[in-house]
């Protein structure tokens, strides 16, 4: 499991049932239960909605501004991709009161089923992946959703510069050397190569992984999408970091995916999927959560392997 599937929640479960039965007025406490606590916490409402509460760390402007981008985002999204995605019925965006509530789209998170599939329905799903990042990276839908944004490449860069710089201010202390050795070349290789930061942007879910993909699970189709707060224009190389389900499976979804070949971003696919543990670092470093610190080196340890 996940980090954030065993993460308990950070917020009251009374407080979420008074606030939900504002909302819906027939509601009993055994109609809510807690799914998993990360960006969000979440849970399920009479097994017919799902309602989101920022973790303790994003209860407050900044809050407030990842719950009206996201859903800004689903609004416009909803009109141009074929996937179901979250439609935002409920909301608030005061400080002491932020949620987002939608009906739950049916299914389980491929995460929870994935190990169970055959090798045919791997390769089923990894396509139907394909032609999804197909729809959402593709060139006419920036322009539609973000008409108006320029994404800087200088910007970006500095972005990255500036994680690698704090990682070795907060991180370096509790990481051994030859981890550090590990982190650096990772980094400098990533930083020193003009190519990489001479791509094409795209709208990224920027967060795209099988736990938040929604399948089917009788038959195993993907039934819908789901999380979008980190929705950005980007590098359309973090969605695609699905390195942990084997080669055939990333072949096959560059083989549905009519945007990039796989060998022109093969190497900064590797580079996301091999930093990942150092944002759980990051994180639980600055807000002092000893768990996430632990999740971030345990997946720093697995990525050296």
């Amino acid at each position: 499991m996940s980090y954030e599937e065993n993460n308990p929640s950070d917020i009251d479960q009374k407080w979420v049932f008074q606030i939900l039965k504002n909302i819906i007025p027939d509601l009993e406490t055994s109609e809510i239960s807690f799914l998993y606590h990360g960006t969000y916490n979440v849970f399920k409402v009479k097994d017919e909605f799902i309602f989101r509460f920022p973790d303790k760390h994003f209860r407050n402007q900044k809050g407030q501004q990842m719950i009206v981008n996201e859903i800004k985002t689903l609004k416009m999204l909803k009109k141009h991709i074929k996937i179901k995605i979250p439609d935002p019925i409920f909301f608030s965006t005061r400080k002491d009161e932020l949620y987002m509530g939608y009906k739950k789209i049916e299914g389980i998170s491929l995460s929870r089923c994935v190990r169970m599939m055959s090798s045919s329905q791997k390769l089923e799903i990894a396509g139907s992946i394909g032609k999804i990042l197909s729809q959402l990276h593709s060139r006419s839908l920036i322009h539609k959703i973000f008409p108006k944004t320029n994404f800087s490449f200088n910007a970006f860069k500095q972005d990255w510069r500036h994680k690698f710089e704090k990682i070795k201010a907060i991180a370096y202390p509790i990481l051994s050397e030859n981890q550090k050795d590990w982190v650096h070349k990772l980094y400098s290789c990533y930083l020193n190569n003009e190519d990489n930061f001479n791509f094409e942007p795209s709208i990224a879910h920027c967060d795209f992984d099988t736990s938040n993909i929604i399948v089917n699970p009788s038959n195993f189709r993907i039934e819908g999408i789901i999380d979008f707060e980190d929705t950005k224009i980007y590098d359309p190389s973090i969605d695609l970091l699905f390195l942990d389900e084997g080669e055939e499976f990333m072949k096959m979804i560059f083989k549905k995916y009519k945007i990039h070949k796989y060998d022109d971003l093969k190497e900064r696919i590797l580079f996301f999927y091999n930093q990942m543990g150092l944002e759980y670092l990051i994180f639980g470093i600055e807000n002092d959560l000893e768990e996430m610190i632990k999740a971030g080196i345990s997946l720093l340890i697995k990525r050296m392997e």
